[in-house]
């Protein structure tokens, strides 16, 4: 379901069938839940479950993917290139965080 920012929406189990999407001014859809990352990227042993983690995120309509340079030290925003790099990224959203310092 795409709604335009007077938001109607149903929640299950997130599905693709029941993302709520956001309609962009450009026309793209976003989706109001994302996926965080937080301690991804952190031990290399668990690097196949993340990205995993993340390519089912997307699968099941999760198209928002929030992350940040201090996440692993960077390492969580490794390990999501890794994870889209062979898929669609025009329909993959990113939001990252980073210090003031760095800004």
């Amino acid at each position: 379901m795409v709604a335009s920012y007077g938001l109607s929406c149903r929640y299950h189990l997130f599905t693709k069938e029941d993302a709520c999407m956001l309609e962009t001014k450009s026309g793209s859809s976003v989706g109001n839940v994302g996926q965080g990352t937080w301690h991804f990227g952190e031990q290399a042993r668990y690097e196949e479950d993340e990205i995993a983690s993340i390519r089912a995120g997307i699968a099941a309509g999760m198209n928002l993917i929030d992350t940040a340079e201090m996440y692993g030290d960077g390492g969580a925003e490794l390990l999501i290139g890794n994870a889209i790099r062979d898929l669609k990224r025009e329909e993959i959203y990113l939001v990252s965080k980073i210090y003031p310092h760095n800004a």
